[in-house]
């Protein structure tokens, strides 16, 4: 028996023996809890995705971290309370919280104690009346044309462009290579473990494929660390990795890139984050094709409730009509 699971151990006896279950403290177990995670199905019955398993693992490392590494309902309900009162948002305490359950049931049938299992409230996820923070078309036209000019980081204006026109997800995005461009749709294992396909529209996958062929990559993922050769300006082949979890660093990398070059040019930061060019995307496909179920299939979506949203105005696209309609 390791240190850790002797440790353990022992908070499982303090657990039985306290009446509240207050506070008491375990040190976490990553690696045993990612793979107890990789042998068991979610709570939807669904086998979990590599991606999955590292985000949760995170997610609960991060709580237990914050807790101090001690566990019980009332320092988690707290953790709850104190993150809803710092304006983040439900669906992502959820998640955290989710984690947690998920973690504390791993205990639960290790050591064989199920009052381990608890579960604590989830926060109530209201429907949005409307979409929020999505990039105008005229804005969106103007932060592709000034990240075409921008060479030195080729991934702002292809993943903008990638994202923009066909609602992929961020971390889909980088599944992308140039061989699928040249294809013209590329099958994800998305959200969910739901396998799709992700169609690259005419006009863009040519202009793409010309920015690439510029930039000398006839092959390999899209969107990658581009370095330039030392002897002269042209850019050396793919140099990213592919563990997950350097992965998702890059994923942030991208994202950081994408946001200070949108603040640069003048765009406002609330429309810059990965989901807003998808809700772009959902937007401007329901202005030129009201087809709200194929855009679900489009989108990954398990329920077209989750699609409906994008019939709904922005927040600003209300208050544009309230003022024009109300003149008394």
């Amino acid at each position: 028996m390791t240190e850790t699971e002797e440790f353990n151990r022992e908070s499982v006896e303090q657990w039985d023996m306290t009446a509240d279950n207050r506070d008491i403290e375990f040190m976490y177990e990553k690696d045993e809890f990612e793979a107890y995670l990789y042998r068991t199905e979610s709570n939807r019955r669904k086998k979990r995705t590599l991606r999955s398993v590292v985000a949760t693992v995170e997610k609960a490392e991060k709580v237990f971290t914050v807790l101090g590494g001690t566990m019980s309902m009332q320092s988690l309900t707290e953790y709850r309370n104190n993150r809803e009162d710092a304006d983040v948002a439900p669906a992502t305490i959820n998640n955290e919280i989710n984690a947690v359950h998920v973690y504390m049931r791993f205990l639960a049938e290790k050591y064989g104690d199920k009052l381990l299992s608890f579960n604590v409230r989830r926060l109530p996820v209201q429907p949005k009346q409307y979409i929020d923070n999505v990039i105008t078309r005229a804005d969106y036209d103007f932060m592709v044309a000034e990240a075409r000019k921008n060479t030195k980081q080729p991934n702002i204006y292809l993943g903008i462009r990638i994202m923009g026109t066909t609602g992929v997800r961020r971390c889909e995005l980088l599944q992308v290579k140039v061989e699928h461009i040249k294809l013209g749709y590329i099958d994800v294992l998305g959200k969910g473990a739901k396998r799709r396909r992700i169609y690259f529209p005419k006009k863009a996958r040519e202009e793409i494929l010309e920015y690439l062929a510029g930039l000398g990559a006839d092959s390999g993922y899209v969107i990658r660390r581009w370095k330039r050769h030392n002897d002269d300006e042209s850019f050396m082949g793919n140099t990213r990795s592919n563990d997950i979890r350097k992965i998702r660093d890059f994923e942030r990398h991208i994202n950081k890139q994408i946001m200070d070059f949108g603040r640069k040019i003048g765009i406002d930061e609330s429309v810059l984050h990965p989901h807003g060019f998808r809700h772009f995307f959902a937007k401007e496909f329901l202005k030129h094709r009201l087809d709200i179920s194929l855009l679900a299939d489009l989108l990954g979506h398990s329920s077209l409730d989750i699609t409906r949203i994008y019939l709904k105005m922005t927040s600003r696209e209300q208050a544009d009509v309230v003022d024009e309609t109300v003149d008394w």
